[in-house]
């Protein structure tokens, strides 16, 4: 197993060096309005727009997004933005009092999260794999227009990796990123996520053992499995192999230009 990288992933110490000025959490309706579609859809717009007044820049929105431009890194709660009617990919996608659960027991299930990052952000996700003993995978948007997946607990035939697919044309086995994993079923686990121009590093925190790799991305061939078809427009998804997840946390830092995501292409 590879230690968590150290330097600026996910900024961990956020001490006074940091970049990082204030939080923004968009968070989930309260209480009363679950049964109303209307009512969760107008407030998550309030909320969309107010964000990006704060931000200090204009919103535009040309019927797939909203345009934020960012002049200080803030945390967008995606897990609260996340409708599986609208952004399930495939399989089942169910999201209620704070969780959001992927369980396909056969082959495969994913969904998108609402929002198009800048080219440098971090992400931090809480998540426990109930059953099965594949791999969760999460859809990076990276710099020039390219996706990379950070797959995790995959591959248990090989007992278990963690790595990138695809890289130059090959998988996590071939592409000199995998390593062994530290995912274990009915175990939280909090993985964090830093995307640079130039390199993606990640950390997985597993009970009291920490897994993670800083991958260098510059020059190389990126792309992503071709099972997360359903990717028509660049942008971010998670998705779980043969099994089921529990997500409880799914955060976003961005350090530029984001853009909320309200519609997919079809």
């Amino acid at each position: 197993m590879s230690e968590c990288p150290g330097g600026d992933l996910y900024q961990r110490d956020r001490g006074a060096g940091s970049q990082r000025v204030g939080d923004v959490n968009i968070g989930r309706p309260g209480f009363g309005l679950s049964n109303s579609g209307m009512a969760i859809r107008l407030r998550r717009t309030i909320v969309i727009l107010v964000f990006g007044l704060w931000a200090g820049v204009g919103v535009g929105d040309g019927g797939k997004g909203v345009t934020i431009g960012a002049r200080k890194p803030v945390a967008i709660d995606l897990l609260s933005l996340i409708e599986p009617a609208r952004d399930r990919i495939k399989g089942t996608v169910v999201a209620t009092a704070g969780v959001l659960l992927l369980d396909s027991p056969w082959y495969f299930v994913a969904t998108r999260l609402p929002y198009l990052p800048s080219d440098q952000y971090d992400l931090e996700f809480e998540v426990t794999r109930t059953t099965g003993h594949d791999g969760i995978g999460i859809v990076l948007p990276v710099s020039a227009q390219r996706q990379i997946a950070l797959v995790l607990g995959g591959y248990p035939s090989k007992g278990g990796l963690d790595g990138l697919n695809y890289v130059d044309g090959k998988d996590l086995t071939e592409n000199g990123t995998g390593t062994k994993t530290c995912i274990r079923n009915g175990e939280s686990l909090t993985i964090k996520v830093a995307v640079r121009a130039d390199q993606v590093s990640y950390c997985c925190q597993c009970g009291a053992a920490e897994v993670g790799a800083v991958f260098k991305i510059a020059g190389r061939d990126l792309n992503i499995d071709e099972r997360a078809g359903g990717l028509r427009q660049r942008g971010l998804a998670i998705y779980q192999v043969k099994g089921e997840s529990r997500f409880t946390k799914i955060v976003l830092h961005d350090y530029g230009h984001g853009r909320f995501l309200t519609a997919w292409a079809k």
